[in-house]
């Protein structure tokens, strides 16, 4: 533990725990309802890919046709979280499959927390990638500073952050990138 805190300086680890609060603040906003458009499709074919039992929704085009209409990387990115969180429920809690499945069709809330919860830790995550890329381009550490603050801070990247949608997610890859 001693080494992570050598790795961040303490202001970078607490405008990154700021950040980290700002997203986490509207994780529940709208369930059980879905208000955001871009959630549904994501989850929900992540969902149907663990029921069928497939990674190429093309194998099965008269189920994915109605739910996916976007290019199912966020599906696959949220497939590992949903994997375990059904093992937790069947193996500590020993729900019935049948059950299960009933549980899950009637409240999702589960599983849109859990793609929240993904969203909002890759968006603070590249608070801390801009941070290290403002850095090694400016050898300022005010600048990177001001930036990562700029960003943890910015209203649309927030309310993107907040929700299961794949815009945080690759522009987090793209912020990777550019490290």
């Amino acid at each position: 533990m001693k080494r992570l805190f050598a790795i961040l300086p303490t202001p970078v680890w607490l405008l990154i725990l700021f950040a980290l609060l700002l997203r986490l603040s509207g994780l529940l906003y709208g369930l059980p309802l879905w208000l955001i458009d871009d959630e549904p499709p994501f989850i929900l074919a992540a969902l149907k890919m663990l029921e069928y039992k497939t990674l190429v929704p093309a194998l099965y085009p008269e189920v994915f046709n109605g739910i996916l209409y976007y290019p199912p990387l966020p599906s696959y990115l949220l497939l590992p979280f949903f994997t375990v969180a059904l093992s937790i429920l069947t193996t500590l809690f020993h729900v019935p499959l049948v059950e299960l499945k009933l549980l899950v069709g009637s409240d999702p809330s589960l599983f849109f927390v859990l793609a929240r919860i993904v969203s909002v830790f890759a968006g603070t995550f590249s608070v801390y990638l801009l941070y290290r890329t403002a850095l090694s381009l400016y050898e300022s550490e005010r600048a990177a500073l001001l930036s990562a603050f700029l960003l943890a801070t910015s209203l649309l990247h927030i309310s993107l952050s907040m929700v299961g949608r794949h815009w945080i997610l690759f522009s987090t890859i793209l912020v990777a990138i550019l490290y």
